[in-house]
C-alpha cells in the first residue's frame, strides 16, 4: 500500500554529491561502509572483525531488504556506481522487529550460533549476541517510533553528504506522517553528536556508553 503513496524518488545534490534510493546491488558496498565506520568514535572498525559482514547484517541488511523505501545512498558524481554513504530507517521499530523475527534473523541465527562466538573478538561476540537478541525496543524512545542509522566514508564526511541523506529520509518520513524518529550514538563520537544536534535532534536518554537522540517531525 505504501508504494502507491510514495512520492516519486528525487535525486538531491550538493557540490559533487547526490543521493538516490537504495538498490539491492548496493548492499555489499553498504556493508563495507558500515564496517569502515564501526569504531566507537566513527572511525574504521575493520580490524575488529574477522567476518566483514557481521555488523552489516544487523545495522544495514534488514532495513535495506525489508523497508527499502526508507533507505538512501550517497554517491559522488565522479563515481556514481559506488555508494559512499547511506541512511536506512524504519518508520515503526516495533513492527519492524516483528518482521525481522519472521524473516531476517532466523537464518542468521543458524549461520552464527552462539557457542561459536566464544573464541571470537569482543566486537564479534557482541554482534553474535545482537543477532540472537534481535532488534531492541527501547522504552526511552517510545515516543519516537522511527529509527535510523547513517554512515559515510571518512573521506566524504563534512562535505554536506550527511545532511543530504538526512534531508532525503526526513522528507520521506514526513510524507508518511511519522511523528518522530530516534537514533543511538556512542558518546565518543562527538562529531556525530554535534551533527545530529545541528539538525534538530536532542538527547532523549543517556547511557554509560551512548545517547539516544530524537527529533519530532512536522
Amino acid at each position: 500500500m505504501h508504494s502507491d503513496l510514495r512520492p516519486t524518488p528525487r535525486t538531491r545534490r550538493s557540490m559533487n554529491l547526490s543521493t538516490r534510493p537504495v538498490h539491492p546491488s548496493d548492499l555489499p558496498q553498504l556493508y563495507r561502509i558500515c564496517l569502515r565506520t564501526a569504531n566507537a568514535d566513527g572511525t574504521d572498525g575493520t580490524h575488529l572483525f574477522e567476518d566483514p559482514d557481521l555488523m552489516g547484517h544487523f545495522y544495514v541488511g534488514p532495513y535495506a531488504s525489508l523497508e527499502p523505501e526508507l533507505c538512501f545512498v550517497l554517491q559522488a558524481d565522479d563515481a556514481p556506481a559506488t555508494p559512499a554513504g547511506y541512511i536506512c530507517a524504519t518508520r515503526d521499530i516495533a513492527a519492524f522487529r516483528r518482521r525481522c523475527e519472521d524473516t531476517w534473523f532466523p537464518p542468521l541465527r543458524r549461520r552464527y550460533p552462539l557457542p561459536d562466538a566464544s573464541d571470537r573478538s569482543g566486537a564479534e561476540q557482541e554482534f553474535y549476541a545482537l543477532i540472537h537478541e534481535g532488534i531492541d525496543l527501547n522504552a526511552d524512545a517510545a515516543a519516537y517510533p522511527a529509527r535510523l542509522h547513517i554512515a559515510l566514508l571518512p573521506e566524504l564526511q563534512r562535505r554536506g553528504g550527511g545532511r543530504l541523506l538526512m534531508d532525503a529520509l526526513l522528507e520521506r518520513l514526513n510524507a508518511r506522517a511519522v511523528p518522530a524518529v530516534h537514533l543511538e550514538v556512542n558518546r565518543r563520537n562527538t562529531g556525530a553528536i554535534a551533527f545530529y544536534e545541528a539538525l534538530g535532534f536532542h538527547r532523549v536518554a543517556a547511557y554509560p556508553q551512548a545517547y539516544v537522540m530524537g527529533r519530532t517531525l512536522a
